[in-house]
């Protein structure tokens, strides 16, 4: 690979000194770069503003590189790449960014790898000069749950709802379907919640489903338990749901399609979604329910409502 460029210890020490104590500002730096965290939840992405110091592209990488690696003193947040995960090097060749990572990465929990890689992609791409990202470990090319290379990835990879934190909340009714007593069908339920205003009603709602009904209710969860939310994001009225594989489990007495379509009955109550997809880590691997392919976007199901 041309250009290399090596993550030496004279680097860090100049970035540590020169742009690793920049500030990072929820009131955002003009002309600054979004540098994005995992929550302190662990299910989804924040971000947060930063001005750094360089202006070429090669040092950009370094700097930035080095910003997403570094502790955030935050409680609200943290670093998206675990600290037993180490960065090896890196090369600029034309507009790709290959990064190469020690072993430790392939010990990473699924939704943390997932994670680490939105938020190393969408944050590096912002650089002028790089239009998408590989990863490798050890030189490898890494590999997806089919055993083929993951490739290049840009800001259109994933689909995912981000946001700095803000403090302010507001209340909404919402109207969520959970399953019936005998899990073949799906009953309306209205549930009036506070929420951050920073956060997306498509959230919002995955959260109300996820927690399940209320306990003095005949209703039914119908999300299994485990099931972490990756991202959600809308656009063109299709709301793109990335969840975990715990989602594929089944819930005792409640049908898999009941399952499903609560989440699409759900979210297509919202005025911005007119039609769902769902997928389980970014992949829709073919299942298949009755008539429902989870590569499928799917809309209402009214047949299902008692």
């Amino acid at each position: 690979m041309r250009q290399r460029i090596i993550l030496s210890i004279l680097v860090c020490l100049m970035l540590f000194f020169s742009g690793c104590g920049s500030s990072v500002s929820n009131d955002g730096v003009a002309g600054g770069y979004q540098i994005y965290y995992v929550n302190n939840s662990q299910t989804s992405l924040v971000y947060q503003k930063f001005k750094p110091k360089s202006t070429k592209t090669e040092k950009l990488v370094a700097e930035i590189l080095n910003k997403l690696e570094t502790s955030t003193g935050s409680i609200d947040y943290i670093c998206a790449k675990p600290k037993n995960v180490k960065l090896l090097d890196y090369t600029l060749e034309g507009d790709m960014l290959s990064l190469s990572f020690d072993e430790g990465y392939l010990q990473m929990e699924k939704s943390t790898e997932v994670l680490m890689r939105m938020a190393y992609v969408d944050t590096l791409v912002q650089i002028s000069g790089v239009s998408s990202v590989e990863f490798y470990i050890n030189e490898e090319p890494l590999m997806n749950s089919d055993n083929e290379a993951v490739g290049a990835m840009n800001e259109t990879s994933f689909v995912q709802n981000d946001g700095s934190e803000i403090n302010e909340y507001e209340a909404t009714e919402l109207v969520l379907y959970f399953a019936s007593d005998d899990g073949k069908n799906l009953m309306q339920s209205t549930r009036r919640v506070t929420h951050s205003v920073n956060m997306s009603l498509e959230k919002v709602v995955m959260e109300q489903l996820i927690s399940g009904p209320s306990s003095n209710t005949d209703l039914k969860a119908t999300v299994p338990e485990g099931t972490k939310l990756i991202s959600i994001y809308t656009k063109d009225t299709v709301c793109y749901v990335n969840l975990s594989a715990e989602f594929l489990n089944m819930i005792n007495d409640v049908s898999k399609e009941v399952q499903i379509y609560s989440i699409v009955n759900s979210l297509a109550e919202l005025s911005t979604v007119s039609k769902v997809h769902i997928s389980i880590y970014g992949e829709t691997n073919g299942s298949s329910v009755k008539n429902t392919n989870l590569d499928e976007t799917l809309e209402r199901n009214l047949d299902l409502i008692k």
